[in-house]
C-alpha cells in the first residue's frame, strides 16, 4: 500500500511544476510592488491582479498573497 502511495506520489511529482524559490518570489512580489506603485495593503488587488499571471503553476496564489500583504504592512 505504502509503495503504491509512493510511486503515485513520484509520478504525480514529474507533471508538476517546479515551485519558486522563496527568495526569488520575494524579490518577484517586490519588484511588481515597485512596478505598479503600490503602496499600502490598500493595493493588494493591484499588485495581485499583475503577479499572478507571472507566477501561475509556480506559486500558491495564498502564499504569494500573504508575502504581498506583509510586505505592504512593512
Amino acid at each position: 500500500m505504502i509503495d503504491n502511495v509512493k510511486r503515485e506520489i513520484d509520478i504525480l511529482t514529474q507533471y508538476m511544476s517546479e515551485q519558486i524559490p522563496d527568495n526569488e518570489l520575494e524579490e518577484l512580489v517586490r519588484n511588481t510592488i515597485d512596478e505598479v506603485g503600490a503602496s499600502t495593503v490598500k493595493d493588494i488587488g493591484k499588485v495581485m491582479k499583475a503577479i499572478l499571471p507571472k507566477v501561475k503553476g509556480r506559486a500558491d496564489g495564498r502564499k504569494v498573497n500573504a508575502l504581498v500583504k506583509q510586505i505592504l504592512e512593512s
